[in-house]
């Protein structure tokens, strides 16, 4: 039993509203005095310069201004702050009035220096993912653009801005802000997310101190709750989780008894947890998330959350037999070159132990993936469904419940 499945059933208690914590944002605005830490040097433009492309850059009327002379012009910054930090970017919001251009863009740079010939160069072989198009007009707009694929803070030393695509524009911008996933997860209702830790993603239940999420729950022979903890937290975070027998009513009838206890110290990191449930075996229960923290709205992950019933066969029979159907091993190697594989024709012995396994089964000589990649393709095989059908076509995507 997934707990993500009987989510939509969860009582919260204590819930907290969104936006209540005060978070350090990582923005550039151009009004106002000048910040502490910037060098002399850039103070007047908040730290920003431009590259090839910008002329007249300069900070007016609280806002950083300039006119482009190729379709590429590039504005940058280097970050001194959050470095060290793991958290993913979420998104970037930019308030800008462009006076022509049809594509804003944004890109980053972990490097010490930046070489915006180099930059250019690369442009021309991997254009910048992350953009979005431009209504150019008098009017300032708010332009939010969502990386297709992760990254995190300490992978961002310097930001790179392309305001626009067209030679001869004008551009006004009134803030750059990059909002990271705590001070985005403190907008919104605590619930069910698909979160990475460690680049290792999982579905995952996300709560902050000092909510309780409920759910009820019938328990099977030999219940077992498997999962993963973590959180994006600096200080200490204890998870904890209790379990309550239910009457007949379905209602709670006795007080709840924690029976998992755990502090995680360490964030951005999974920690493997098993909690045995065998003294509620084939009872209905109410097991109870929660947190403990300093801080008021503290995040805590509950990854792949799910209640087994180890050693007991599935209730389902192979036809005409009684007994459980047979499983299947699936050996999968990924990026594996068939013409460079003897079994297939090549002339070196590359893989005597794949040659030996064709030799005794079956060697399929027409199997075509559904994707080059990886993420796209492997649902396809484990599923027999198009990437059109399960879903899953860019890095974002997963893999939903009913597949």
């Amino acid at each position: 039993m997934r707990l993500v499945d009987r989510y939509e059933k969860v009582k919260i208690d204590a819930r907290i509203t969104q936006g209540s914590r005060d978070l350090p944002r990582t923005e550039w605005r151009f009004d106002g005095e000048v910040d502490d830490g910037v060098p002399p040097d850039a103070a007047a433009n908040r730290g920003w310069r431009g590259g090839t492309g910008v002329a007249e850059l300069t900070m007016q009327n609280g806002n950083l201004t300039g006119r482009t002379t190729t379709v590429f012009p590039i504005l940058h910054v280097e970050r001194t702050t959050g470095l060290e930090d793991k958290d993913l970017l979420h998104d970037v919001e930019i308030r800008v009035r462009v006076s022509a251009g049809a594509n804003l863009a944004i890109s980053f740079q972990n490097s010490e220096v930046v070489d915006i010939e180099r930059v250019l160069e690369l442009e021309r072989a991997f254009p910048w993912l992350i953009r979005t198009p431009l209504l150019p007009g008098d009017q300032f707009r708010t332009y939010i653009l969502q990386p297709p694929f992760p990254v995190d803070s300490s992978a961002i030393r310097h930001v790179l801005v392309r305001p626009t695509d067209a030679v001869g524009a004008r551009f006004e911008i009134e803030s750059i802000r990059l909002v990271f996933r705590r001070e985005h997860l403190a907008r919104i209702p605590s619930g069910i997310g698909w979160h990475a830790l460690s680049g290792i993603y999982r579905e995952t239940i996300v709560s902050r101190f000092p909510e309780t999420s409920s759910i009820h729950l019938k328990l099977t022979k030999r219940p077992r709750l498997d999962l993963y903890i973590g959180t994006l937290e600096e200080g200490p975070i204890t998870f904890q989780v209790a379990v309550a027998r239910n009457t007949q009513s379905g209602k709670i009838g006795e007080a709840e008894r924690i029976i998992f206890n755990q502090t995680v110290t360490t964030p951005h990191r999974w920690e493997p947890a098993r909690v045995d449930l065998t003294r509620f075996a084939n009872e209905e229960v109410t097991l109870s998330l929660s947190l403990e923290a300093a801080e008021k709205g503290a995040l805590g992950f509950w990854g792949s959350a799910v209640v087994r019933n180890p050693g007991v066969p599935p209730p389902t029979r192979a036809a005409g037999t009684g007994e459980p159907p047979q499983g299947v091993i699936l050996v999968w190697v990924d990026t594996l070159r068939r013409d460079h594989l003897d079994v297939y024709g090549y002339g070196r012995e590359t893989a005597p132990n794949i040659r030996r396994m064709a030799g005794e089964g079956t060697r399929f000589s027409r199997s075509i993936v559904n994707a080059t990649w990886t993420k796209v393709s492997t649902p396809s095989l484990l599923t027999s469904l198009y990437p059109s059908s399960h879903g899953v076509i860019n890095f974002s995507d997963r893999l939903p419940a009913s597949a």
